[in-house]
């Protein structure tokens, strides 16, 4: 898909909102949360990004430094054998069969490192479902408190309470909120 393409399908994405929000009835403050809201989730998926960068900037300097690390042992190795009482054909043999070692340790360690990163992305997605889904759940409007709503969901969603409140702040009230009048 070339990138007309891609601006044409997002202009007509725009359109379709602005049509459902037209549809919906959504007061002109309404309007301006949700755009406020949208500003602020975009603020946030750029700092998680910008994150995500690092982290993979990290990846490549820690493999950066087990190359140089592989070279240098190498080295080492070599000098240290070569400074021993050991027959040629030891060394040789020893030689030849140390770039193998080296190179299993270091397949060895990164693959643990895309284990990580796979694992630590994984948990991020989870965690952002779960917290999307809480407020979903909310909106809906069968809960009288957020805190009421918390305890109940966060349980479910095997999430923290604190983390669960902290999802829930500055989110709109319900509208409508059948469960706000009614007592415990």
């Amino acid at each position: 898909m070339n990138i007309d393409d891609q601006q044409d399908e997002r202009e007509q994405r725009i359109i379709r909102r602005i049509e459902k929000l037209r549809v919906a009835g959504y007061s002109y403050e309404a309007l301006l949360r949700h755009a406020a809201e949208g500003w602020d989730w975009a603020d946030f998926m750029e700092g998680a990004y910008e994150k995500q960068q690092e982290a993979i900037g990290l990846q490549d300097q820690a493999l950066d430094m087990i190359s140089s690390i592989e070279i240098a042992l190498q080295t080492v190795v070599v000098d240290l054998l070569s400074s021993l009482d050991l027959s040629k054909e030891t060394i040789q043999k020893i030689r030849l069969n140390l770039p193998g070692l080296i190179e299993r340790q270091t397949v060895k360690t990164r693959s643990e490192l895309a284990r990580k990163a796979v694992e630590s992305s994984t948990k991020t997605q989870e965690s952002r479902r779960n917290k999307s889904e809480l407020r979903n759940i909310w909106a809906e409007g069968m809960y009288r408190t957020r805190d009421d709503c918390v305890e109940d969901i966060s349980r479910i969603l095997g999430m923290k309470l604190s983390t669960a409140r902290k999802a829930l702040q500055g989110t709109p009230d319900p509208n409508p909120w059948p469960a706000k009048d009614t007592k415990k």
